[in-house]
């Protein structure tokens, strides 16, 4: 196992602003406690499917890069806030694996042009009011034939509704963010360039209703759940059956993310 690095660069021009640096300060002491990517954006990237280095675009707690570091792949993360940077080395560390780490904006990403084989970012295209400004930059550090993946929340799910009840009161923990349908974020990752290779969706696990459950009781400290509830196979065989007898079309339209894999063509 190779040792994880611990060095954090500011690239100019970088900043923190809004509410992440403090969402990822707070998690420093239970980073545990924080819910888990699914197995997908791991699986979709692995060997074969996009080329070394591999650069995550809003890192966060950097659970998918440290996935793909444990397999070999060279990846290097980044992140606005520095809260962030720190829990995803500690990550690292923590499972023996080495990323490197570089504080940064995405609209400006310190990388010269074609630097990166693979480019991907999860839950943070939602979070600009201009996406191609990301997208633009996503193309040009991307060596030709690289890959690109983008995974952001679904519109047509529950979470989204709530979602847009709490922003406009000011009490959402992500700040201002939007949604995508499956055809709108296919047309927004084509606009720079991309051709798009898959659309898929994922289902909420455990189920919204049950993180609404254990929050409620994490605040009134009147009972405590655990991250997860006990696995009884369902959501399992829900999603083997949406793939086996549909292709993933019901997971498409009604899972609470929404992503693209797409390649940059000469």
């Amino acid at each position: 196992m190779r040792a994880a690095t611990g060095g954090l660069r500011d690239a100019r021009g970088a900043s923190a602003r809004g509410p992440w640096q403090h969402f990822w300060a707070e998690r420093q002491s239970s980073p545990h406690d924080i819910y888990p990517n699914s197995p997908r954006i791991p699986a979709l990237l692995a060997t074969g499917e996009g080329h070394d280095p591999v650069l995550e675009v809003g890192c966060g707690s950097a659970r998918d890069s440290v996935a793909l570091a444990g397999t070999g792949r060279k990846v290097v993360v980044l992140d606005a806030a520095p809260s962030a940077l720190s829990l995803a080395l500690a990550f690292a560390r923590e499972s023996g694996v080495r990323l490197r780490a570089v504080r940064g904006d995405a609209r400006y990403l310190p990388f010269r042009e074609a630097s990166f084989g693979t480019v991907f970012h999860q839950g943070v295209l939602e979070h600009f009011l201009e996406p191609g400004a990301v997208l633009r930059e996503n193309h040009r550090v991307l060596q030709e034939n690289g890959t690109l993946l983008v995974d952001v929340p679904q519109t047509f799910h529950p979470w989204t509704l709530l979602k847009r009840i709490l922003i406009p009161l000011g009490l959402w923990f992500g700040g201002w963010e939007t949604q995508y349908t499956p055809k709108g974020i296919a047309r927004e990752v084509s606009r720079p360039g991309f051709t798009v290779l898959k659309v898929y969706g994922e289902w909420m696990h455990p189920s919204l209703a049950y993180r609404l459950l254990r929050e409620l009781g994490r605040r009134t400290k009147l009972f405590h759940l655990p991250l997860f509830p006990p696995d009884i196979g369902m959501i399992r065989l829900a999603r083997w059956a949406d793939r086996t007898l549909t292709h993933g079309a019901i997971e498409l339209w009604t899972g609470y993310v929404v992503g693209v894999l797409a390649a940059k063509r000469p």
